[in-house]
This record gives C-alpha cells, sequence and structure tokens, in this order.
C-alpha cells in the first residue's frame, strides 16, 4: 500500500481515506519500511505449521445500548473484525492470521 501511495502522487489523507486507513497508518508504515524494518514475510510460511478450524460464534450487531468494542482491526477490502473484552488471545490470534492469509489470497 505504501509503494502505491508514492506511485499515486497523492497525499497522505487524500490516499488513505480512499482507502479506508488513517493516515498516520500509512505514514508510520513508511517510516517503518524506510528504516530497515525486520518485517516477517506472508509468503515465508512455515510448511510445517497445519492450519487449523477455529469456533467462531456470529452475534447480532450490538445497540449502543450494549457494551462497546475494546478495539476493531479494518482490513482494506472493508472487513472490521470487533474485539470485545473478554476474548480469548489465542483465538484471536488463529482469526487474524486467518484473515491475513485470506487477504494475500484476494
Amino acid at each position: 500500500m505504501v509503494k502505491a501511495w508514492k506511485a499515486s502522487g497523492e497525499r497522505a489523507a487524500v490516499f488513505a481515506a480512499s482507502r479506508g486507513v488513517a493516515p498516520s497508518t500509512l505514514t508510520w508504515w513508511k517510516w517503518r519500511l524506510s528504516h530497515g524494518a525486520d518485517l516477517p514475510r506472508v509468503d515465508e510460511h512455515d510448511e510445517r505449521e497445519a492450519m487449523r478450524l477455529v469456533a467462531v460464534q456470529v452475534e447480532p450487531a450490538r445497540t449502543g445500548a450494549e457494551a462497546p468494542a475494546a478495539w476493531e482491526l479494518h482490513t482494506a477490502r472493508g472487513d472490521v473484525l470487533r474485539v470485545y473484552a473478554g476474548t480469548v488471545s489465542s483465538e484471536l490470534v488463529a482469526v487474524v492470521q486467518a484473515i491475513v492469509s485470506g487477504e494475500e489470497r484476494r
């Protein structure tokens, strides 16, 4: 996304808004990548790690009177993952990994 932003010639705010991300996220990644960050590559998958299924319970959208999400993850594709207090971290890791893997295949 940083490469596409630089190639576009647009300001960070304009480019980020058109992609549904915060301008600060875009500029942080530009900084992070320009400083030789040692980031794992998505295509460097450990073949020994087997894919596993994770139980997911889909609940109806909560109204304003109910407990708000502790935080949300928004993908560039427009998916939203809302995480509430009490979420089991191991299940959350598996869900996020599945989302990232799905993003790469599309």
